[in-house]
């Protein structure tokens, strides 16, 4: 009996046409894309994102659809949101400090508070006698990859804001070295009580000896947006909450981000995600300076090998027991036929002893030699009979 990959036994009755077999002419394998195709977007005509920023409803738009004048209404509309952000006090905070990482969430919510503080300006009769002030905080430590720290230095020069660069305490805590599930919220914690002690000195202000424990009179902005709202394993989000860490991005998905960013002329509009190194690592395996080196010394290599772009998501992870890093294959948008594919990363074939065994292409399964000779004598046996 001869198989069909991917199709069940229904669907092979109907899809298939009539011909027998081992006279089909077999199609090339392809990998399956890093992503699924996602539902559509929202209805980009007659739409007010303004409205729906008001109401408090989730706006989601594609960027294979979605054109430059819709995303940049929304952009518009989100400006607006930043700016009733940024005066939720009553008057605007004295220093603004952006949790930066380079990626394209954080990216879009600094321009939006640069493009709020600006509009601020411009609608003021009486400008302010200190104008408030906006930086970029990046938390520089080992779960840092050199081409994100690289790539964070390029989006800020392009933004034209200070980037300040800050190390962070993170790996002095036990619970993110021994990383049984409280990493997220210790690293979290390290970076907004950093920024903050940081933030105080931009405003000229006493600094104790070690980070503070409460907030400081300025306003931390970070790039959640509204798919990471969604997700239960962000511990960090609870960090971000307890240091009244403010978003401009809550009300819009990931898509959106990215399509605004387009609009907006960010150049990491497209860039694939890019989360620390610590999260390359299963629970369980202690997040150590040296094993967090050998997780970016992996990706950098993969990523150099097979010629990826930062378009291109792939990870190289560290699962628990043996002593090796494990990379994963799985690469956005990569589709690779086996006609192309080099030899040894094909599906494997079965190898019985004894037996020589070769890659039927017709079948996509192995096949004895017995077995070929047996389909050979049947062949002559049914041409003998119609002669």
């Amino acid at each position: 009996m001869h198989r069909t990959f991917g199709l069940s036994a229904a669907m092979r009755s109907s899809a298939l046409p009539a011909t027998p077999a081992h006279r089909r002419r077999r199609r090339p394998l392809r990998d399956t894309p890093f992503h699924a195709s996602p539902p559509a977007a929202l209805p980009a005509s007659a739409w007010d994102p303004a409205a729906l920023l008001a109401e408090g409803r989730t706006i989601d738009l594609d960027p294979a659809t979605a054109d430059d004048a819709d995303a940049l209404a929304l952009f518009s509309a989100l400006v607006g949101a930043t700016q009733r952000l940024l005066h939720t006090a009553g008057a605007p905070p004295p220093h603004i400090a952006v949790a930066f990482s380079g990626g394209v969430d954080s990216s879009l919510a600094a321009a939006l508070c640069v493009r709020a503080l600006v509009e601020n300006s411009r609608n003021r009769s009486t400008p302010p006698t200190t104008p408030p002030s906006l930086s970029l905080y990046l938390g520089v430590s080992p779960a840092l990859s050199p081409s994100q720290h690289d790539r964070a230095r390029a989006v800020a020069s392009s933004l034209s804001v200070p980037l300040v660069e800050v190390p962070t305490p993170e790996g002095s805590n036990s619970d993110y070295i021994d990383n049984e599930g409280l990493a997220c919220r210790a690293c979290k914690d390290a970076l907004y009580s950093t920024l903050d002690w940081v933030g105080r000195a931009a405003l000229t202000e006493p600094l104790s000896s070690s980070p503070p424990a409460t907030p400081g009179p300025l306003l931390m902005v970070n790039g959640t947006n509204a798919d990471d709202l969604a997700d239960p394993s962000r511990l960090g989000l609870m960090s971000a909450t307890d240091w009244k860490v403010v978003s401009p991005l809550c009300q819009v998905t990931k898509r959106a981000v990215r399509t605004v960013a387009r609009a907006a002329g960010l150049p990491n509009w497209n860039d694939a995600a890019s989360p620390c190194l610590r999260s390359r690592l299963a629970l369980g395996v202690r997040a150590e300076p040296e094993m967090l080196g050998r997780v970016a010394m992996a990706e950098a290599a993969t990523a150099e090998e097979l010629e990826l772009d930062r378009t291109r998501a792939f990870r190289a992870s560290r699962q628990g027991g043996g002593a090796g890093v494990l990379v994963c294959s799985a690469v956005q948008g990569r589709h690779v036929s086996p006609s192309t594919h080099p030899p040894h990363s094909r599906r494997p074939t079965t190898r019985a002893a004894g037996a020589c065994r070769h890659r039927c292409r017709r079948h996509g399964r192995a096949r004895s030699r017995r077995s070929r000779v047996r389909r050979w004598a049947r062949r002559r046996r049914r041409r003998a009979r119609r002669c």
